[in-house]
């Protein structure tokens, strides 16, 4: 993700919410319980709700 991303300046809305959300699963933050995967308990949720919330937004 960090490669597709270059300058976080350029991408906005549904990417960068994408983008966050596989950046979050590449690691833990620290206060998760033991046996916590980073992209079960970050990425899936974020992109869930990406989607969601897309719904709701007028195509551009």
């Amino acid at each position: 993700m960090n490669a597709l991303a270059g300058d976080l300046t350029e991408i906005e809305g549904f990417a960068l919410e994408i983008f966050h959300a596989f950046d979050h699963g590449e690691y833990l933050e620290g206060s998760e319980p033991p046996g916590t995967v980073p992209w079960q308990h970050y990425t899936i949720p974020m992109v869930m709700a990406a989607l969601a919330n897309a719904r709701y937004r007028p195509l551009a």
